[in-house]
């Protein structure tokens, strides 16, 4: 027994000893918010997979629901937790640690056995998902959030476009050009059978732009939309603290087109709403003429589009899908944009170290305090009215195209006033002197998201209507937290002396 011992002794401690290097490593790389966040959302995701595995009438649908949810749930970690160990080895490498340097690559193998091998294993015993398929999500899942994590940020301007521009290039191919044979097979694009190697591609896209990040991250783009979206800075927010930066950074480096700066000729003495709005800056600041003009332009380019596509094959159910899928990016994409875009950019102000807002309350020409409050909150209400509504127009334009019937259009109503609320409370929580995101928030934040693609999946397949009862209940806690969150804020923001100091 003596001999055995330092035979086995060894390789156990050296077993412990990375497992114990990984879980530092994890703990140092991001805040504790942003582990509860994740884990908590990867819970959550993770329950909705379970349930759908055990609930469904099909248990081949039920399998597949549940490796894409459990997909999801893998995503969050990988997106949002796991690339800040790229932020160590980048310190690692400048400052010469080799033993650190060593550690990670052997902590991001013990993650992807954690997260990818054992689920996978799970959801073969437990989902009667196929292995393969169910091996291949996941780590696809993971991969991709580790990718996008370390892309520049024009990619994600880029991503957004992407979609409309392929099908009005195709249309006008067909249409003009008369190549009636082109088509999209979305379909043998997103082939089951073809998983794997997608899998395989992204990983070897992750470790190709890892090792160019970890290697050449000293010279570091002046643009941050050139610069990889985990390196924008090395903060305490998710994604390495990128709401840390000023809009005016970001506008400094993009077009007026893309990022407007609006119009400050109406603000004056006369107009004490439109000049609080010009000195919240962007997106606050009163767009022009042009910059309307252009907003509009591109909603209309969408809808021209989905209306080509949907007279050119009404019965393709590759047209629907697209029409589905615009309802659904609208939807839940361009409404959690515009709950962070407006929220961001206040509580960017109220963490300033520079104190900008306190120095707002030397101004003249904005009455008592109580005369002040009053102009802050509708300066932050009216474009956040404004853009609700103007969302809600297209959203309704793209559900009459898809023929969407009346239940189904005031599913989309409903769920445009969840969003609202919600963009309400972001935007008054750091009014009121809270953060715009905290974990309650980002619980309200995903629970919104969840009740948006529920919502989208009823109004865009009628055979699913029998889910309206507990839309009903979903959207009705939804709404009941917002009110109890805004009410909340809203005494605190009226307690304060003064609405702009902190």
């Amino acid at each position: 027994m003596n001999t055995a011992m330092p035979r086995t002794a060894p390789a156990a401690a050296a077993r412990e000893t990375t497992v114990q290097r990984a879980r530092a490593l994890l703990l140092a790389c991001v805040p504790r918010r942003t582990r509860v966040l994740c884990v908590a959302a990867t819970v959550l995701l993770l329950g909705i997979a379970i349930a759908l595995a055990m609930l469904a009438p099909r248990s081949e649908r039920g399998a597949i629901a549940a490796v894409a949810f459990a997909a999801f749930a893998v995503a969050v970690p990988w997106g949002f937790w796991f690339p800040r160990l790229l932020l160590l080895q980048v310190e690692a490498h400048a400052s010469r640690l080799p033993a650190l340097a060593a550690s990670i690559p052997a902590a991001l193998a013990l993650l992807l056995l954690a997260t990818v091998v054992l689920p996978a294993a799970a959801l073969v015993v437990l989902a009667g998902a196929e292995p393969v398929f169910a091996l291949s999500a996941l780590m696809a899942a993971a991969t991709a959030g580790l990718l996008m994590a370390m892309l520049p940020g024009w990619c994600y301007l880029a991503l957004c476009f992407a979609p409309l521009l392929c099908a009005a290039l195709l249309l006008l191919a067909q249409r003009l050009l008369g190549l009636e044979a082109l088509r999209l097979d979305l379909a043998a694009v997103f082939d089951l059978q073809r998983l794997p190697a997608l899998a395989a591609v992204l990983a070897l896209l992750a470790a190709w732009r890892w090792r160019a990040i970890a290697r050449g991250a000293g010279i570091v783009p002046d643009s941050p939309w050139r610069r990889p979206v985990v390196l924008q800075a090395h903060g305490t927010q998710l994604w390495g603290g990128s709401g840390l930066l000023d809009a005016n950074q970001w506008q400094a480096a993009m077009p007026d087109w893309l990022w407007p700066a609006g119009q400050t000729g109406r603000a004056g003495r006369t107009r004490p709403v439109e000049a609080m709005r010009v000195l919240l800056g962007t997106p606050f600041v009163p767009l022009r003429r042009g910059q309307v003009l252009l907003q509009f332009g591109f909603a209309a380019i969408a809808l021209l589009v989905f209306v080509a596509a949907l007279t050119a094959d009404p019965t393709s159910e590759q047209v629907r899908n697209l029409i589905n899928g615009g309802l659904g990016g609208g939807l839940a994409g361009g409404g959690i944009t515009l709950v962070g875009m407006y929220g961001w950019r206040l509580d960017v102000l109220r963490r300033r170290a520079a104190g900008e807002m306190v120095e707002l309350a030397l101004l003249p020409g904005f009455g008592d305090p109580a005369q002040a409050r009053r102009l802050l909150w509708r300066a932050v209400a009216r474009p956040l009215v404004q853009t609700g509504l103007f969302g809600a127009a297209i959203l309704i334009a793209l559900g009459v195209v898809a023929g969407v019937d009346a239940a189904g259009l005031a599913w989309l109503l409903v769920a445009v006033i969840g969003l609202g609320l919600l963009a309400a409370l972001a935007c008054l929580r750091p009014l009121a002197g809270q953060p715009m995101l905290s974990i309650w928030m980002a619980g309200l934040a995903l629970a919104t998201l969840v009740m948006l693609m529920s919502t989208t999946a009823v109004v865009t397949r009628p055979e699913w209507g029998s889910g309206s009862a507990w839309l009903v209940g979903g959207w009705s806690l939804v709404c009941a937290a917002c009110g109890i969150g805004l009410a909340q804020s809203w005494r605190r923001f009226r307690a304060r002396p003064h609405p702009f100091v902190q």
